[in-house]
């Protein structure tokens, strides 16, 4: 398996994960190519929402820590995880 394979995989796993556990917030968590992996839409513990993003293989973070740094002090959470179960650990964080 090829490290796009890879990423693919853990991103449709993540997803499917995701749409399982919090049914009830399915439609918040979106794909934005190019942005994030994923940017889930709901406030939570004082944020405004929750960027994730992959760093596999040739999937690296793209965002300079100057942007980081910025998304971050207007209220919102940024995060990166390389597989499933860092997903899960993220997401659950963030929300329970």
């Amino acid at each position: 398996m090829n490290d796009l394979s890879k990423a693919d995989q853990t991103r449709i796993e993540s997803a499917a994960w995701f749409k399982y556990q919090f049914n009830n917030l399915k439609d918040m968590l979106l794909y934005v190519p190019g942005v994030a992996d994923f940017i889930l839409l709901v406030p939570s513990k004082g944020y405004g929402c929750l960027i994730v993003v992959m760093d596999i293989g040739k999937k690296r973070i793209t965002h300079t820590p100057e942007w980081i740094y910025t998304f971050e002090s207007q209220g919102n959470c940024f995060q990166t995880f390389s597989n499933l179960e860092q997903f899960k650990v993220i997401v659950n964080a963030y929300l329970l």
